[in-house]
Order: C-alpha cells, then structure tokens, then sequence
C-alpha cells in the first residue's frame, strides 16, 4: 500500500524498524507540527470506523487512535507457550472504546506508546466485534506490515472556534 517510506526534514527514515516492526522514533518540535502522511483527519470518527471493516480479519485502512491505557506482560502462557502480550485501550474521535493487541516482538511496539497521544495504526487487521460492550472492535497489530506512528491532525481542517 505504503512503497516510499517517509523522511524527516534531514532526509533519514521518520520511523525506526524493532524486531520486523516499524514503531515511533522521536521527533523534534519542527517535525510536530507537520500533519502525519498516513492518517488524514477523519480517520477517527464512527462513521469511519463502521465503513472501514466489512469482514473479521482484513486489513484496516489507517486509523487515527487516542491511547487510554496499556496492559504490557513480558511473559503471559499462551496456546504457543509463554509469550509477552501488550493490550492497549484506545479511544476514537467519538469515544467509542477500540483495543488493540500484540504478541511477541509486536507486544514491546504498543508497549512503547504513551498513554494520552494519537497514533496512527497503518495495516493492523480486525479480529472481533463487541457489540454489548463498550468496544467498537479489537484490531491486531501483528503482521509484516502494521505501522504506528504518532499522529498530528492538520491544522487547516480543525474546526473554527
């Protein structure tokens, strides 16, 4: 889907790969400013949400989500053995409660996100619907291809106070 991977203002990689992952580096306070050139704004509201998945285990579009809260195990027993297991509670735009899960090497990415920043989640998949709960969908974050990376919503399309 993402063939060029994007540079900061130095030319080097905006995002560093960790055991087969893409995760967040840090950026400067220039590079902040600048919106995020996976997530458009937008990509946080229900109405998107609801569009975006029509069947358990495809790919998502790039979605824009709130961390709430982490749950990270470096050893948690699993079918597999023991594994280390990281879920995340995310909120999006709307609210509506979405988690997100990683095992093995993806576990330590979504560990290393801070609670009360956005991120943009490119290539995650969906794994289950909640609908009695207060979960819009459980997203897998596993696969060769799923990138977070911070969000920054463009400034030209916030509403006018």
């Amino acid at each position: 889907m993402f063939n060029n991977q994007p540079t900061n203002m130095h030319g080097q990689p905006a995002f560093g790969n960790v055991a087969g992952l893409i995760r967040p580096m840090f950026v400067n306070a220039a590079q902040q400013q600048m919106p995020n050139p996976f997530c458009v704004d937008g990509t946080h509201t229900l109405q998107f949400l609801n569009g975006s998945v029509t069947q358990l285990g495809q790919q998502l579009p790039p979605l824009s989500l709130l961390v709430v809260s982490i749950d990270h195990r470096p050893e948690q027993p699993t079918p597999s053995g023991p594994l280390a297991v990281t879920n995340v509670v995310l909120r999006n735009g709307d609210g509506n409660r979405v988690e997100a899960s990683g095992w093995q090497r993806y576990a330590a990415v979504l560990a290393s996100l801070t609670v009360g920043s956005s991120y943009c989640f490119v290539n995650c998949s969906a794994r289950a619907r909640y609908q009695n709960l207060d979960c819009w969908y459980r997203i897998s974050v596993d696969g060769r291809n799923a990138i977070v990376v911070p969000h920054i919503p463009n400034q030209m399309s916030l509403p006018l106070r």
